[in-house]
This record gives C-alpha cells, structure tokens and sequence, in this order.
C-alpha cells in the first residue's frame, strides 16, 4: 500500500448502498480515497488490472460475480501480479448466512458486517483494513530489506 494513498473501491448491486456509502462514510478523515463504486465484481475485476486498488468494501451476493467469488479471483490473480495480494477485503451483505461469513474468513476478510450496519461500524472496519495494509507493507520492506543484507557479497 503506497504510504500516502490508501485508495478503496465499492462493489454492490444496489445503487441506493453504494451512493449511501459514497456520501456518508468520512473517506477523506480515515485517509482513504474512495476511487470508484461499481454494480459487481466483473466490473471491479477490470479495473483492479488496471489500477492500484488496496482496500474493497463488497456485497456478497451480486448478479455476474459474488463478492467471495471476486475476491478468489484477485487471489488467483495475485500469484502472477503480486502488488494484488495486497488488498484487503471487507464484505456487507444482508446474509448472516454462516457458509458466507466462513468463506470470508477464508479468503482472508479483514471484517464481515451485516446489513444494515452503521456508519461507524463501516469506518472502523476501513481503518483496520488500512492499518494492515499498512503493517503489510511495513513488513514486506522489512522482508525486503533482510533479504538484500542476506545476499549481499561478503567484504
């Protein structure tokens, strides 16, 4: 996740929730850049191929893709692409349906909150997602780092 920019993109089929979390969440006070909304994961997956994407807020159940279904297959994706491993998943769904929520967990979801939640339900969710983005990135310099001292040549 780029230190400055944390950008988040909104997935769900009804529009009424997706301009609701446009306009109600504080995007800019969590440091977050809401940088589109889209009506299913087809959509979205198009765009993650194309650009920087560290955050998505996603429906479950959505005609053409579900959000668990969207979220495998960046998964999938991640292992030719490796800055996609990076996103973190947040699913709202209006199914406490316990196969979907295990799924989540599954796929890696950073949270699993049930329609209708509260605007600050969602806002503590986006800045967990954040913040481990952020100690993901930490780390994979820290990696990095340990990594080139280990293969340096000897003096």
């Amino acid at each position: 996740m780029n230190a400055s920019i944390c950008r988040a993109i909104i997935i769900d089929d009804e529009a009424w929730i997706r301009d609701g979390l446009s306009k109600h969440i504080g995007w800019d006070r969590l440091g977050i850049q809401l940088v589109q909304v889209f009506e299913d994961g087809v959509e979205a997956i198009d765009y993650i191929r194309e650009n920087p994407v560290d955050i998505l807020l996603s429906d479950i159940r959505m005609p053409n893709m579900t959000g668990l279904e969207l979220v495998a297959t960046i998964k999938e994706l991640a292992k030719e692409h490796k800055p996609l491993s990076r996103i973190k998943a947040i699913f709202l769904s209006g199914f406490g349906d316990f196969k979907y929520a295990q799924e989540a967990l599954r796929l890696g979801a950073v949270d699993y909150l049930l329609k209708p939640s509260d605007v600050e339900e969602i806002e503590a969710a986006l800045a967990k997602a954040k913040a481990f983005g952020e100690d993901g990135a930490a780390s994979s310099q820290e990696e990095a780092s340990a990594d080139k001292i280990e293969n340096r040549p000897p003096i």
